[in-house]
């Protein structure tokens, strides 16, 4: 290890920074946080948050996880009637990762006259789980 004050890597010390290279790449995830370790952060039903993104027509990109189909629920047959791009422009809401047995749901909600797309607690999430949705029954 270098001595105080040596300019280096942060990991590692070296100065050719190579450890990054090599340091196994991490998915970023949505982590619960409650007021008080073991406590639950989200009670089953509650909104969690909303996903955001740029609305373009539906079918314009095909087969990314990062874009979401938004269907209308109040429509028979449920059809998609656009996309959510959450590619580039988004929030935190992007990094949900696909768990076959989630604690949390996307939904689409109809809110002040306008249908969003809201992360909802599917049972109760305690402090310290990953927040998961699932990406659907292709996954």
């Amino acid at each position: 290890m270098a001595p105080p004050g040596a300019n280096g890597c942060d990991l590692c010390w070296e100065p050719c920074y190579e450890c990054i290279r090599q340091f196994p790449r991490m998915t970023p995830r949505l982590q619960a946080v409650a007021n008080t370790h073991g406590q639950i952060a989200y009670r089953k039903g509650s909104v969690i948050g909303w996903l955001l993104g740029k609305i373009m027509p539906e079918n314009t990109v095909k087969s990314d996880d990062r874009v979401l189909d938004f269907v209308r629920p109040d429509i028979e047959g449920e059809p998609a009637v656009c996309q959510l791009d959450c590619r580039e422009h988004s929030n935190c809401f992007r990094l949900l990762n696909h768990n076959c047995n989630p604690p949390a749901r996307l939904m689409q909600r109809k809110v002040s006259g306008r249908y969003v797309a809201v992360v909802t607690a599917g049972k109760d999430i305690y402090d310290g789980t990953e927040i998961t949705i699932s990406y659907g029954a292709n996954h």
